[in-house]
């Protein structure tokens, strides 16, 4: 009798839209690869639906198991503070060390007045593209630019794209050494950043 191959780990996706954000590049990105995209507050399902999606796939099957998580803006921090809860109840220093991988993706995520995270640990992957040129104009309503530049996360691979637009000309009304903004990645795909954020859903 031949014995059975191990079993691999069980995969789940996990995605967080920006604040508010109802369109554009990032949520066309993340919606074409898994059906778990959350809104980044918990007006709806969010935050706390995608722990309670995550706690019932992970006591619900036999691990290991292989969590993706990925975010933008606020959304991008609520990647970051699940990814912590995950390391914190499942990971190798638990009493419940069945996530045998974790892979988180941000793009430009906007903290906003929440605490830092630091995730170096063995299990964990992160990658974080973000920029500090804030939201020019109006781009970005009833608030000033600098609540939307991005930042630097920990125990990830950073990218910081800040200045990605110098001497390549303008964007519509936005300067050059105003792009690229808070809405160029997360809505108009500019350089392709929310794709390269968003495919590491596929492993």
């Amino acid at each position: 009798m031949t014995p059975s191959s191990p079993q691999g780990p069980t995969v789940l996706k996990l995605a967080f839209l920006g604040t508010l954000q109802t369109g554009g590049g990032w949520k066309n990105e993340i919606e074409a690869r898994t059906d778990h995209v959350f809104t980044a507050t918990n007006l709806g399902a969010g935050p706390a639906a995608a722990w309670r999606v995550a706690r019932e796939h992970i006591e619900g099957s036999q691990g290991p198991h292989d969590v993706r998580i990925v975010g933008y803006s606020w959304g991008g921090w609520n990647a970051l503070e699940l990814a912590g809860d995950l390391i914190s109840d499942y990971g190798p220093e638990s009493a419940n060390p069945v996530l045998s991988k974790l892979t988180l993706g941000t793009l430009d995520p906007v903290a906003t007045l929440r605490n830092s995270i630091n995730l170096s640990n063995p299990i964990t992957s992160a990658h974080n593209i973000y920029q500090r040129n804030g939201c020019y104009g109006s781009r970005c309503p009833w608030l000033p630019s600098w609540p939307f530049k991005g930042s630097e996360i920990s125990g990830a691979k950073n990218k910081d794209v800040t200045e990605d637009g110098r001497g390549k000309g303008t964007n519509s009304d936005v300067p050059e050494e105003s792009t690229p903004d808070h809405v160029h990645l997360g809505y108009q795909g500019y350089g392709g950043y929310d794709q390269e954020v968003a495919k590491l859903l596929d492993g």
